[in-house]
């Protein structure tokens, strides 16, 4: 579309010479999404579901080198305040998560999963940020989301989201 309205606005953005302004760093939405992505990864390894005690006493560590991946920014005494709302937003997450796989006795099978396969015709790749198996045995495909849209959660509970309907095909016809 760019190119027919502008082939020299589309030039630029391929070349990478469109203009990026200068904003001052700051706690975004993928950048919090990113932190509590990684600590949620370690706080649930492949295994039996953890306790509660282990995620309190292990989330500092794990957020910390979150916050050093992601922000390092973060580790700077002008940022407690959203620091300490981001620890307390994931500590709230990951325990309401813990509770959730417990009472459905879930083993972690896998965390960020690579899946190589085909859907629909179409040869996909992608990756699961977690697998699990139920108490009765059934697989589940987990996509962590650190926030939602009103629309994304109309089309996950009418069934109509495509990106986890993409991973099952994928898993149902793996190329690897």
């Amino acid at each position: 579309e760019k190119l027919l309205v502008s082939p020299l606005a589309w030039i630029i953005a391929e070349a990478g010479a469109q203009d990026t302004p200068w904003v001052p760093d700051g706690p975004d939405v993928l950048i919090k999404g990113n932190i509590a992505h990684q600590v949620l990864e370690h706080l649930f390894p492949v295994g039996p579901v953890c306790t509660a005690d282990a995620i309190t006493d292990s989330l500092d560590r794990h957020l910390e080198a979150a916050i050093r991946n992601y922000a390092p920014f973060l580790l700077a005494a002008s940022w407690r305040l959203e620091r300490d709302t981001l620890r307390r937003d994931i500590l709230r997450a990951a325990l309401h998560w813990r509770e959730r796989l417990a009472e459905e006795g879930a083993e972690i099978l896998g965390t960020e999963i690579r899946l190589h396969g085909e859907a629909h015709g179409v040869t996909l790749r992608g990756k699961a940020d977690c697998i699990l198996r139920l108490a009765d045995g059934q697989v589940l495909i987990v996509d962590h989301k650190s926030s939602g849209t009103r629309t994304r959660r109309d089309r996950m509970n009418t069934g109509w989201d495509l990106q986890l309907g993409l991973y099952r095909a994928m898993l149902e016809r793996p190329i690897r």
